[in-house]
């Protein structure tokens, strides 16, 4: 069958613009960035269905920049039997009025996956033909393949459709084995779209070696919805470094980051892909999304594989913030993993959540006071989103601490959607934004960070970033 799997445009307002297929959540990128996550749903699936005897079309229109009116001609031209997107709350209404637009110029099948249809799939039913919850690749091939010999779909795992007034919803399954899954389709954009900013080496490219998380933070749309239960896997190690090594001479990639949830979970794992690498005398750099309690020794040994950097997830300093979101973590153990890092040559990377439950004003400060204090070599904050799917989203509900349902004007807002009796919205968002100031005056007072932009600018060959940096310099005196 002919199959078109498409990431539309969602938010564009000259600048900045709406990410989603490939984000851990929605957000808006302001627009001196022109690159953008790789969307490994949307690409394993065009590769899963590819193997499988199909003919697929795949177009990213936010990483490309393609309207509606030229997506909707590159389709006259295509044909398509079936339309396989992704769909989210803050992208709800957008993909709606898209949806309505492809059925009634194309007369084709609609299936929606990510979070939206797998959390409230009636939802998204009432335009699309199908949704799938959770890892959709299997779940899509097998729907297609169905449909295309006019055979029953009914039991395919995870799917939902309507049957007359009530909605049928098959329970989810998880990939069991990574393996059988062929590498991720690259070929419907040029590389450079997709190169990762906290890289150190360009061109660069995304990985993923494992599935799931063993953590049940409750904030976590992955544990929650797209995995639905704790359940971490993982790929041969061999295949993955046969990927980083494909990746490096065919299209000529210098780093590799690895997107994993956490890609230090298993640490005898992490020894196996280090020293594979170190067999194969392979020279690529790479780094990885980890975890703050990995230990010296493992740390040593992915350096000399070729690790030049690690982002670890701090989120807050308040014990009892993360008691109440379930992260298994300490201060000590960042402070130690940030010394150890630093020691090592490992670029080190603290992401932070500004608005957890059971924060105060008061311990939002003190968080943002051991960001500056610690040397993190750069720092990234966030608020804290109740997404609907996940027990953040129920407790805000239940307690009353959600702003608003329109999650569209929350994203456009920083995505500040929650306020509580002794922490609001208001509050969140100035602490974001001090937190902001305080990192351009860390970040472009200082040559080597400055200098990591400007590399990614000289790759890419765009001014706009060139003009950031300036802007940012010029801030940090003001």
């Amino acid at each position: 069958m002919r199959v078109a799997i498409i990431n539309p445009l969602w938010i564009r307002d000259g600048n900045s613009t709406g990410i989603r297929s490939g984000s851990r959540w929605p957000h808006l990128r302001t627009d001196f960035f022109k690159t953008f996550p790789f969307p490994f749903q949307l690409a394993y699936a065009s590769s899963t269905l590819r193997k499988a005897g199909h003919d697929v079309r795949v177009c990213d229109c936010i990483a490309e920049g393609i309207d509606d009116a030229r997506l909707f001609g590159m389709l006259a031209d295509f044909e398509p039997q079936i339309v396989f997107h992704e769909t989210t709350t803050p992208t709800h209404a957008r993909d709606k009025q898209w949806v309505r637009s492809i059925k009634e110029r194309f007369g084709c099948i609609v299936v929606s996956g990510g979070q939206l249809a797998t959390s409230f799939p009636e939802s998204v039913l009432d335009v699309a033909d199908f949704a799938i919850a959770g890892e959709s690749e299997i779940a899509l091939r097998t729907l297609v393949q169905a449909l295309s010999e006019n055979a029953d779909y009914r039991a395919v795992p995870g799917l939902a459709f309507r049957e007359g007034e009530r909605v049928r919803r098959n329970p989810p399954e998880l990939i069991a084995d990574l393996d059988a899954l062929p590498w991720p389709d690259r070929t419907f954009a040029p590389l450079k779209r997709y190169q990762e900013t906290f890289s150190l080496h360009h061109p660069d490219a995304t990985m993923i070696s494992s599935r799931g998380c063993p953590f049940r933070c409750t904030f976590c749309l992955e544990s929650y919805v797209f995995n639905h239960k704790a359940n971490y896997r993982t790929r041969n190690v061999k295949d993955v470094v046969d990927e980083m090594a494909y990746l490096h001479s065919a299209f000529g990639v210098r780093e590799i980051y690895f997107d994993d949830t956490s890609f230090t979970t298993n640490r005898n794992r992490v020894a196996q892909m280090c020293q594979e690498i170190i067999d194969r005398n392979l020279k690529i750099h790479w780094s990885c999304m980890g975890d703050a309690r990995i230990d010296r020794e493992s740390l040593a040994l992915m350096r000399r594989s070729g690790c030049t950097g690690m982002k670890i997830g701090v989120e807050t300093t308040n014990p009892k913030s993360l008691d109440a979101v379930h992260k298994p973590i300490a201060t000590e153990h960042v402070v130690r993993c940030v010394e150890n890092c630093r020691q090592l040559g490992i670029f080190i990377h603290g992401t932070f959540i500004i608005g957890l439950p059971e924060e105060t004003e008061e311990s939002v400060d003190a968080t943002i006071a051991f960001a500056f204090r610690t040397p993190f070599d750069w720092m990234q904050f966030s608020p804290a989103i109740p997404y609907p799917g996940t027990p953040f989203y129920q407790t805000a509900r239940e307690n009353g601490w959600l702003v608003s349902d329109d999650w569209e004007t929350a994203t456009r807002r920083q995505n500040v959607n929650v306020s509580y009796p002794n922490l609001s919205a208001a509050v969140i968002a100035a602490k974001l934004g001090t937190c902001q100031r305080l990192l351009n005056r860390r970040v472009f007072s200082r040559p080597r960070l400055a200098l990591k932009y400007l590399r990614l600018a000289l790759y890419l060959k765009d001014v706009s970033i060139l003009r950031m940096i300036v802007q940012r310099f010029v801030s940090v005196f003001k």
